[in-house]
């Protein structure tokens, strides 16, 4: 078996099902294709079919759904390591550090076994808390030793909740685009 061939067969796996009829037939043409030319135009078919895939809505909604449920977790292992290492400076600010780090890690199971939706609407009242948050946090404690870090931490959350509820939405109107045109 030649490279080109193992490209086209690869192309066959990678092409999505309403495609996977052109990549057999870009196989079988393959044949048909002088050898200089055949790695060049198996390339071609796989990238693609490569195009396919990632455009492919399914593709795309679990991509989005799983890589942010992933970030979330990994978000939350993250607040729960700095949480612990905090106990020794302030316990109180610890627990609610470590506290964000339990409803992110929550909102990625929720993520993972719901769906992007959960994102949507659970981020956005949060988003607004967050950002009512790091307007108020001087007012509401103007005194607190740890007020950079408090504000620090709330723009964090804010832009990251904003760039997950962008993602989400982006994925789920594409989704529904594609699928009213098809």
């Amino acid at each position: 078996m030649t490279w080109a061939e193992r490209v086209a067969d690869l192309a066959i796996r990678v092409a999505p099902e309403a495609r996977r009829d052109w990549a057999l037939a870009a196989r079988a043409e393959l044949e048909h294709v002088p050898a200089f030319r055949s790695l060049g135009f198996a390339l071609g078919g796989l990238a693609a079919a490569i195009g396919w895939r990632v455009g492919d809505p399914s593709f795309l909604t679990f991509g989005a759904r799983w890589g942010l449920a992933a970030g979330m977790m990994l978000w939350a292992g993250l607040l729960v390591r700095l949480a612990l290492k905090l106990t020794a400076v302030d316990a109180a600010f610890a627990t609610g550090v470590g506290m964000l780090g339990l409803v992110a890690g929550v909102g990625a199971i929720l993520t993972a076994w719901l769906g992007l939706g959960v994102v949507i609407r659970a981020g956005a009242p949060l988003l607004a808390l967050t950002v009512g948050y790091a307007g108020l946090v001087e007012h509401l404690a103007p005194d607190y030793p740890y007020l950079r870090y408090c504000r620090a931490l709330s723009i964090e959350i804010a832009v990251l909740l904003a760039a997950a509820i962008g993602v989400a939405t982006l994925v789920r109107a594409y989704g529904l685009k594609a699928s009213q045109s098809s």
